[in-house]
């Protein structure tokens, strides 16, 4: 067991008062090194203190610290108190399912403002914290690691994505404890499955298959559902239902009217990508001049393909009439 107060070495000594500045007031700009905070930032010497008994067996620590005056997470859990001296208030906490490297980490952030993140197993640390400020539900804390891990990702995204070891750089392992630690509608969640979305690939599902959690692929399955837009026309699926037919050993041939359709609506596939509604006039429009026996020109659908024009043209009234005429003949 190891118990870490904090312990100054020599008395601290009071820093001079900074030189009058000429500037006015109204020109001067903030810097980052203005120390004027609000009073709910301050600490309480002498009066209050948080022992906080993190982990269990031969990594358990001890860590004691100033409370802050108001508004401090730890007031949120007063179930939790364990002692109440009568010369000084003393909150003992107990967390033995946690780890004191995190928590170390935690408090790291709390009171000295600083992310320690970096290193070659970001992701846990992050990870890990945030699970942490989960359970404790500091909501200040939660939302500079949300900032963290942004930066993060955003540093992955910057990089060679289609060569990133996800493995090592996003390992499943932390991903299982981000998952178990939140819920389902957690913010940190959302954000990880964006990246997914928005940026991988399919080798970082295939490297951490057998240890991502189920609900995470799921997450991402849908956001991806999600993602697609409304205009479909121009994948594979979007055409008319004929086309997967087995035709190799129907008994039924085809119909020369079915080989028009087929070959008016094939040249029109890239024309469908525009809307939804101007595929459907075209296929009514197509379909109605098939069953008239009169193929229509139909230029709008030459300026979509790729293929070679074809130039057709509406039967002549004398050509109609010579057709009919042949056809009574053959009846007779």
């Amino acid at each position: 067991m190891s118990e870490n107060p904090f312990n100054f070495v020599s008395v601290p000594t009071r820093s001079p008062s900074p030189s009058p500045s000429r500037i006015p007031l109204s020109s001067a700009q903030s810097k980052s090194t203005d120390r004027c905070v609000l009073q709910s930032e301050a600490l309480i010497f002498g009066i209050c203190m948080l022992k906080v008994h993190v982990g269990k067996g031969d990594g358990f620590t001890i860590f004691i610290f100033f409370k802050r005056a108001a508004g401090s997470v730890w007031q949120q859990h007063e179930e939790l108190l364990k002692v109440a001296s009568t010369w000084m208030q003393v909150l003992e906490f107990f967390l033995p399912k946690d780890d004191p490297e995190v928590f170390r980490l935690y408090l790291n952030l709390v009171y000295a403002n600083q992310l320690i993140s970096k290193g070659a197993d970001e992701w846990s640390k992050l990870c890990r914290l945030y699970v942490l400020a989960e359970k404790l539900q500091d909501r200040t804390a939660k939302n500079q690691i949300i900032d963290g891990i942004h930066a993060f990702f955003n540093e992955l995204i910057l990089k060679n994505l289609l060569s990133l070891d996800t493995e090592h750089v996003l390992p499943a392992e932390a991903t299982v404890v981000l998952y178990e630690g939140t819920a389902g509608r957690s913010s940190v969640r959302k954000l990880l499955v964006d990246l997914y979305a928005d940026s991988g690939n399919e080798s970082w599902l295939r490297g951490g298959k057998t240890q991502l959690p189920e609900e995470f692929v799921f997450d991402v399955a849908v956001r991806l559902l999600q993602k697609r837009t409304l205009a479909v026309f121009g994948s594979s699926i979007s055409r008319p239902s004929f086309f997967y037919h087995d035709v190799s050993f129907t008994a039924n041939p085809i119909s020369q009217a079915d080989v028009k359709l087929a070959k008016g609506i094939s040249t029109n596939t890239n024309a469908m990508e525009t809307s939804p509604e101007k595929a459907e006039a075209v296929l009514k429009k197509e379909t109605a001049s098939v069953q008239a026996g009169i193929i229509w020109p139909v230029s709008d659908i030459q300026a979509a393909s790729r293929e070679p024009e074809i130039t057709l043209k509406k039967p002549h009234a004398d050509e109609t009439e010579q057709a009919s005429q042949t056809l009574a003949q053959l009846a007779v």
